[in-house]
C-alpha cells in the first residue's frame, strides 16, 4: 500500500504533467509559424541551452521563445509591407529611402560593436526592435511627403500664395530651423493650405461687399489706413536702423584734471567747466 502522502504527491505530478502536455498542445500553432518562417534563424540563437538547467525549465523556456518568435512574427509582417512600399515609392520620396539605409546601416554598426564588446547596451531584440521602428517612422514621414507635396502643388496652382510660401521657407532657411526631418517645412505647406481655404472665403465675402455697394467706402477706407500704418512702422524701422548706424563712438574720458586743490570735491571736471563758462560768456556777450 501506498502512504497518503504518497497519493498526494503522484496526484500533484500527475496534474502538472497534464497542464504541460496542455502548455505543449498550444504551444504548436506558434512553432508551427517559427519553423516555417524566417524567425526560425532567430529562435536557433536561444541554444544551446544552459547545461545547468533542469529539462522542465528548458522545455519553458522553448515554449516562451516559440511564442516571443511568433509575436515577433505579427509585428514583422506590417513592417515588411511598409518596407516593400517605402522601396517601390522610393522614386517620390528618395531622401526618405536614403534616410532608412543609412540609418540602417548605423544600427548595423552598433550591432557588431555589441557582439564585439559584451559591454555595450544592445542585443539582438534591440537592433530589430529599432529596425522596426525606423521603418514605421519613415513609412509615416513619406506619407505625409507625399500630403505636403499635394498640398504645394495646390498652393503653386493658386498663385497668390507662392510668395508668401517662398518667403516663409527663406525665413526658416535663414534661421537655420529646416532640420532633416522637413517638420518646419511641412508646417509652412499646412498653413499656406489653411490660409488658402481663408483667402477662398475672405474673396466670398468681399465679393458680397461690393455688391452691396454702400459698403465699399469704409472698407477701402480701412485698407487705405492699415496700409498708411505699416509703411509708416516700416519706416520707423529703416530710420532706426539708421540712427543705430550713425551713434558715434562713446567717448571715454579716462581722467579728469581739476584746476585747482580746492577743486578737488567739485563733481564737474575741468573740462566741462571751461565749456560752461564759454557758453556763459558767449550769452552775456549777446
Amino acid at each position: 500500500k501506498m502512504k497518503r502522502p504518497d497519493e498526494r504527491v503522484l496526484r500533484q505530478s500527475m496534474l502538472f504533467q497534464a497542464s504541460q502536455v496542455f502548455l505543449d498542445i498550444l504551444t504548436v500553432p506558434p512553432m508551427l509559424v517559427t519553423i516555417c518562417s524566417w524567425r526560425l534563424y532567430f529562435f536557433l540563437k536561444i541554444f544551446p541551452l544552459d547545461p545547468q538547467k533542469s529539462l522542465g525549465r528548458k522545455f519553458k523556456k522553448v515554449r516562451l521563445q516559440f511564442w516571443k518568435e511568433a509575436v515577433r512574427f505579427a509585428a514583422d509582417i506590417p513592417v515588411i509591407l511598409m518596407f516593400i512600399l517605402l522601396c517601390s515609392l522610393g522614386l517620390l520620396c528618395p531622401w526618405r529611402l536614403r534616410q532608412v539605409f543609412l540609418e540602417m546601416n548605423e544600427i548595423r554598426n552598433r550591432y557588431n560593436t555589441y557582439l564585439q564588446n559584451q559591454n555595450a547596451k544592445m542585443d539582438l531584440e534591440d537592433c530589430q526592435t529599432e529596425i522596426r521602428y525606423l521603418i514605421i517612422q519613415k513609412f509615416i514621414c513619406m506619407l505625409v511627403d507625399m500630403l505636403v507635396g499635394i498640398f504645394a502643388l495646390v498652393i503653386l496652382i493658386s498663385v497668390w500664395r507662392v510668395p508668401f510660401f517662398i518667403n516663409k521657407v527663406k525665413i526658416l532657411k535663414k534661421k537655420g530651423h529646416l532640420s532633416p526631418s522637413y517638420k518646419e517645412a511641412w508646417r509652412a505647406v499646412f498653413k499656406q493650405f489653411a490660409l488658402l481655404f481663408v483667402d477662398i472665403i475672405m474673396l466670398i465675402l468681399t465679393l458680397i461687399i461690393v455688391v452691396t455697394l454702400w459698403r465699399i467706402p469704409p472698407l477701402l477706407r480701412k485698407v487705405r489706413k492699415h496700409a498708411k500704418y505699416e509703411e509708416n512702422e516700416k519706416e520707423d524701422d529703416d530710420d532706426d536702423e539708421d540712427d543705430d548706424e550713425n551713434i558715434p563712438a562713446p567717448v571715454i574720458i579716462s581722467s579728469c584734471q581739476y584746476q585747482n586743490d580746492s577743486d578737488k570735491n567739485s563733481i564737474i571736471p575741468t573740462d566741462i567747466q571751461s565749456v560752461q563758462k564759454t557758453n556763459f560768456d558767449e550769452q552775456e556777450m549777446h
